[in-house]
């Protein structure tokens, strides 16, 4: 993520810099700077492309894509005189949306060519996640954010499916198998697992040889869900829907969400209260030997030793005494209580770099205000991201697992939104003295 925005960043500012005059316009490019300009614009799409790949949500990260690269172009429009090479850099300045276009496309063809879906995955696209969201979208007062396929809305839809009707052995391989633990009425499938409880039936009941033909059994289904919609045979809900993959909410459910979503994004810049240094060591011995006590020898000594050894760990020695285990435990809880202590104190500095623009009114000649405006979208587009994983894991317990999805995503864009903060209050050279003076600025003296 960091190397993701590291990029957009240096795109900004390539060719029109983010901190300029507003009256200021760009004559002067050289043909270098150009190329460069292409190279990093090359560079940047490949890696979005990389990243849009690996992970089956980053959905999210397309609209603030979208809006750097838009951002970038608008800029070029309009503050680079030569036309010539305006044209130029406004052709380039889109290559990273094509090559980012261009890198999925071609994932989603290679897929198409082996396995005949023209999908990433075909847990969250494709035909089998459009019956998992009819089934979500099947009014139901058994629906919750913890239970989101009751049993009876997976009724409703086998029963308003004529192609459904024909495999009852894939509703009783619903009820059954894996998380239904041989019954889905003593064990009802909490949150998305009725997605993969569904790959699992599937396998079970129909055999998965053919991607292709799954799809189009479940294409057949979607159709006959869609007119059973329609006609009235199903009603579908009136909740508030966020995505196709996640549980519609009512409004009164949406805003009880506000409270674990502050809770969710401030752990990204205090996490202290979620933080859990190991609280033991490595111990591969006894997984070796529990892999050999079971007559599996070959296998223990080949597959686990194997694996450790590629993770660079030595299963007889996992725990090397370069330092001790206790000044480990002791050093990331320092380190955390520092990264704690700089984010609140540039969670200060962008306040205070707020009330300084606002008060010198230095918007009207620089673009400082829009460089704290755009800080403070990253923070937002956090929180937003954060209240989508609060949304999502509502039928999970633990907090640690909100914790777990969101600190690791949000607090590049977090970290990023300060240091960029930072940059601009030690931009204000003449104006630094008087905007240091913060108890002045409350109390309204002219600067």
């Amino acid at each position: 993520m960091f190397i993701l925005l590291g990029l957009l960043i240096i795109f900004m500012n390539k060719i029109c810099p983010l901190l300029f005059h507003k009256n200021e316009k760009i004559t002067d490019i050289k043909c270098s700077k150009i190329i460069s300009f292409f190279i990093i614009s090359v560079f940047l799409g490949i890696v979005f492309a990389f990243v849009y790949i690996q992970k089956e949500d980053s959905i999210w990260l397309l609209p603030m894509y979208i809006f750097c690269v838009g951002y970038t172009f608008i800029s070029i429009l309009r503050r680079v005189s030569n036309k010539k090479k305006k044209i130029y850099l406004t052709i380039i300045s889109l290559v990273p949306l094509i090559m980012a276009w261009g890198g999925v496309t071609a994932a989603s063809s290679i897929n198409w060519v082996f396995h005949g879906v023209n999908v990433l995955n075909t847990r969250t696209e494709g035909e089998i996640a459009e019956f998992a969201s009819n089934v979500y979208q099947i009014e139901n007062p058994d629906q919750t954010t913890e239970i989101w396929a009751p049993v009876s809305s997976i009724e409703k839809a086998f029963s308003a499916s004529a192609t459904l009707q024909k495999n009852p052995k894939l509703l009783q391989s619903i009820k059954t198998v894996i998380f239904a633990g041989g019954d889905i009425n003593k064990n009802p499938l909490t949150g998305d697992h009725f997605a993969w409880q569904l790959r699992f039936a599937i396998d079970d009941s129909m055999g998965w040889n053919s991607e292709s033909e799954i799809q189009a059994y479940f294409k057949q289904v979607n159709l006959e869900l869609e007119e059973a919609f329609n006609s009235g045979v199903l009603q579908r809900t009136n909740k508030i829907t966020l995505s196709n993959s996640m549980v519609p909410m009512t409004s009164s459910e949406i805003t009880s969400l506000i409270k674990p979503t502050f809770r969710a994004f401030y752990w990204s810049i205090n996490p202290l209260e979620q933080y859990m240094v190991t609280s033991s060591k490595n111990d591969t011995l006894n997984e070796v030997r529990k892999i050999s006590s079971e007559g599996n020898t070959d296998k223990g000594e080949s597959d686990v030793l194997f694996g450790y050894r590629r993770l660079g760990i030595d299963p007889h020695d996992p725990n090397p005494e370069f330092v001790s285990f206790s000044l480990c435990q002791n050093v990331a809880n320092v380190v955390t209580i520092i990264y704690s202590i700089v984010n609140h104190l540039l969670l200060i500095i962008l306040f205070v770099n707020m009330v300084c623009i606002i008060k010198t009114k230095i918007w009207r000649v620089s673009s400082r205000a829009n460089i704290i405006i755009f800080s403070c979208l990253l923070l937002a587009y956090s929180f937003i991201y954060s209240f989508i994983v609060t949304w999502y894991d509502q039928f999970v317990e633990s907090e640690y697992v909100t914790f777990f999805y969101t600190a690791g995503y949000i607090s590049p864009l977090v970290v990023t939104s300060f240091i960029i903060s930072l940059g601009v209050l030690a931009t204000f050279r003449d104006e630094w003295e008087r905007c240091a003076e913060v108890p002045q600025l409350f109390l309204g003296s002219k600067l």
